[in-house]
């Protein structure tokens, strides 16, 4: 991460401003800021003042399901600084620690928490926020560069549907996920909105596991015409 105090970095601040107002909201990964009163907030250093000092994913599962109006997740952006935060913390890192799936866990937790409406509010390295999958829209997109060869922090709002019945363990929408981080090596997932310019819808009906070109997607997509 380009700053560990995220929230203070100004373009976030404001957003943060802007979009977090009242209601319950949590923080897994907090460094020990309270941004507003009724945040509960974890850390996994036990010199940080914090509610609680456990495993993100474990924070998370304390919650029941449709309690939460907003999540912030602020976690190591890159798998090599999860392994070093876990060290550092004298912390077990195990093959699910240094696991892709590790941040997908998470977000499985976040969509079940968070009430119908709620809010997550996700940085990092990449702007698919929660996901169209879990029963997501995508609100708001912020992208804040740090100059030189630095990353860029990447920050996404994302809503969950109101009518989102979508269970995040549906053991069908598992399947889909499996076959989705088993084969994306293969491709270059897209937005829909590059496969609508060509008519077409992806397989799943949500994202479009396009190639790029129109005679490809054909091979990836399904008509909607």
């Amino acid at each position: 991460m380009p700053n560990k105090e995220t929230f203070s970095i100004l373009p976030i601040k404001k957003l943060l401003s802007e979009e977090v107002r009242e209601g319950l909201w949590i923080d897994p990964f907090s460094n020990g800021k309270r941004l507003i009163d009724t945040t509960i907030i974890n850390d996994l250093n036990p010199d940080i003042p914090a509610d609680y000092h456990m495993d993100a994913l474990d924070f998370l599962k304390l919650f029941d399901s449709g309690s939460v109006d907003g999540v912030l997740y602020d976690p190591p952006y890159s798998l090599r600084q999860v392994v070093e935060c876990y060290k550092g913390f004298g912390k077990e890192v195990t093959q699910k620690t240094t696991q892709a799936s590790w941040r997908s866990r998470h977000l499985d937790e976040i969509a079940r928490i968070l009430k119908p409406g709620g809010k997550a509010i996700c940085f990092g390295w990449n702007s698919s926020g929660v996901g169209k999958t879990r029963g997501f829209e995508l609100h708001r997109i912020l992208l804040v560069p740090h100059g030189g060869s630095k990353n860029d922090t990447i920050v996404t709002v994302s809503i969950k549907r109101r009518n989102s019945t979508r269970d995040a363990h549906d053991p069908m929408q598992n399947f889909v996920n499996a076959l989705y981080e088993r084969d994306k090596g293969r491709y270059l997932p897209v937005s829909m909105t590059v496969c609508e310019e060509y008519g077409f819808k992806g397989l799943c009906g949500e994202d479009c596991p396009a190639y790029g070109s129109k005679e490809e997607c054909k091979e990836e997509c399904n008509e909607t015409d």
